[in-house]
């Protein structure tokens, strides 16, 4: 259970600048998607009655925009869980983050930064798992 959490934990912290770049990406693709939205409606007159519907593109057009805004929360409610972990560590842990999982530097070099040995830079890897493992879900 323990390993699990760790890898989550550090799984979420790994793809956050990632993610906070796709989230940008998602932000700017449904407000193109949704601004260059064509009128896309098929009129059919019927004894003197007259029926609109969308028409295909305008179909796959609201559908692809609907994909892309659930892809946009998932994203968003990852980035403001890192967001809200990061909240919860003091200076030292939040460099720690930023050095060894949003840079993705080695271990020896994360302790040379913050001049610590390595054995006490997995005792802060640790802490860290200890302070935000109440907020993840598994």
């Amino acid at each position: 259970m323990r390993n699990l959490r760790r890898k989550k934990l550090e799984g979420l912290f790994y793809t956050y600048p990632r993610n906070k770049k796709a989230l940008q990406f998602k932000q700017e693709k449904i407000e193109s998607l949704t601004s260059s939205v064509p009128s896309g409606w098929k009129l059919e007159v019927l004894r003197n009655k007259t029926h609109a519907e969308p028409d295909t593109f305008m179909v796959n057009r609201v559908s692809l925009i609907e994909k892309v805004e659930e892809e946009f929360k998932e994203l968003q409610e990852r980035v403001e869980l890192v967001e809200t972990l990061l909240s919860l560590l003091d200076d030292d842990y939040k460099e720690f983050v930023r050095l060894k999982y949003f840079e993705n530097k080695r271990w020896d070099v994360v302790a040379d930064e913050l001049c610590i040995g390595v054995r006490t830079a997995f005792r802060w890897r640790d802490r860290i798992l200890e302070i935000c493992s109440p907020f993840l879900t598994l």
